[in-house]
């Protein structure tokens, strides 16, 4: 839980005014034990679905009223999801969820249904109790497969109550055709194994009562939200990040800084050391080095001599074939989920320093070869003085930190506008200023696309 500001303040009760005065039949599904003053990470409000655009444009014309900037907006099917720069550090995110009671666009509770139940809280509207404990407990489980454990002890208190559970018991069969299973009211821990059974029965019976009360509509809007889901895939909300430097120009310090100051923006951050590491190292496939040792620092990454042409060749090829499989799955998907995937290292160091990979090939074909791996939104270029990078990590020669920081000038012209470069001798905080200003001009960017 954050504290909120007195600007934040303002807006959410200016914003729950503006939809009362509509007649906008909002809900806080959930965390709203600490309001006015208190949020999680984010805010989730119920919509009713004809009321959508309405709410939807109130949100943003108040943010524009009070000169919040709305750096960031994502839409699916069933919700949209606004970042809003308020004046502090970390933005207010609030979440409108026309589709909260929607698996794959089925609709297992009516919006009427919850309107017409739903409670005043202090100056807001929230869930019924027995609605709450369903919200709780179902939207993990159909859409993740999972039961959230910190949910457990708040379903069970909701639930303490015998006309609640008993209310609470006929919903959930009612909803998914199936009992409710003792853990819920339990919550106990349970395994995977006994979580699939329930969840199969439950997604089941979303879809029978779905399809025997509007075969085509449910056919239409489980269609609509594979048009979305695809389009999200196309267009993926999440960025991704590649620092590059040599070795001593700040690159760990500024990806744990980075990952700290702008988590508030994303689903998650993942992180890869140099590629996605779909395909097993070839050292480790040969039996030349052990798997253990993979990560470990070097102490000079250019002591080894360099493969012959066939082998550099072949291993240039295996590589890069690890950058375009696992770009579709272990970056594109998560993009897709509005992750962030922030590399330490990317497929351009093969050019930069191509000793530290033992590749002894034309700089032109490596530079063309790693320009046709999949690219990155931004590349965060660590450049500084060639004799104090060196200074700080000594595993590398001056000459050839030079020549590397030399490449990455040349990088900055190849890559123009996904691309900035950082001094890295300035003190940390100013290194990382310019690097999540250039990290949100990108989300600004992707946003207005």
């Amino acid at each position: 839980m954050r504290l909120l500001s007195q600007r934040e303040k303002t807006f959410l009760r200016k914003l729950f005014n503006a939809y009362d005065i509509e007649s906008i039949k909002y809900i806080i599904l959930r965390n709203y034990d600490g309001l006015p003053d208190h949020i999680g990470n984010d805010l989730d409000v119920f919509i009713p679905k004809d009321q959508r655009k309405k709410a939807r444009d109130i949100l943003i014309k108040l943010a524009k009223d009070l000169a919040f900037p709305i750096l960031k907006k994502w839409r699916l099917e069933y919700f949209e999801a606004f970042w809003i720069i308020t004046g502090k550090s970390i933005p207010l995110h609030i979440d409108l969820y026309p589709g909260a009671f929607t698996w794959k666009g089925m609709c297992y509770l009516s919006d009427s249904d919850l309107c017409d139940n739903r409670k005043s809280y202090g100056q807001i509207y929230i869930l019924s109790t027995e609605h709450e404990a369903l919200s709780l407990c179902s939207t993990s489980l159909l859409w993740g497969g999972v039961f959230k454990d910190r949910y457990a002890s708040r379903i069970k208190s909701l639930l303490s109550d015998t006309i609640v559970r008993e209310r609470f018991d006929n919903l959930f069969q009612k909803t998914f055709q199936t009992e409710v299973p003792e853990w819920i009211y339990s919550g106990d821990k349970v395994h995977l194994s006994v979580l699939l059974p329930i969840i199969h029965r439950m997604r089941n019976g979303v879809f029978k009562n779905s399809f025997r009360k509007a075969p085509l509509r449910t056919l239409f809007s489980f269609a609509k939200y594979c048009l979305y889901e695809i389009k999200t895939l196309c267009r993926p909300p999440g960025i991704c990040i590649a620092v590059i430097g040599p070795d001593g120009s700040g690159k760990s310090t500024l990806i744990e800084a980075t990952i700290r100051e702008l988590s508030p923006y994303f689903g998650s951050i993942l992180t890869h050391h140099w590629r996605p590491s779909i395909l097993p190292d070839l050292g480790v496939l040969l039996g030349r080095r052990d798997k253990r040792s993979l990560g470990e620092s070097v102490a000079d990454p250019h002591a080894m001599p360099a493969h012959a042409f066939l082998i550099g060749t072949l291993s240039l090829l295996y590589y890069l074939s690890d950058y375009w499989f696992g770009y579709l799955t272990r970056v594109w998907r998560p993009l897709s989920k509005n992750h962030l995937v922030i590399f330490d290292r990317y497929a351009c160091d093969m050019w930069l320093d191509p000793k530290r990979f033992r590749i002894s090939l034309p700089e032109w074909f490596l530079k063309y070869a790693v320009w046709l791996t999949p690219q990155p939104d931004l590349y965060i270029l660590l450049t500084g003085d060639p004799e104090l990078i060196h200074a700080r990590k000594p595993e590398t020669s001056p000459a050839d930190v030079a020549e590397c920081l030399y490449k990455m000038n040349q990088l900055l012209k190849v890559y123009r506008s996904r691309a900035v470069i950082i001094d890295s001798m300035q003190p940390r905080s100013a290194v990382l200023d310019e690097a999540k200003k250039s990290i949100l001009d990108v989300i600004k960017r992707k946003s207005s696309m």
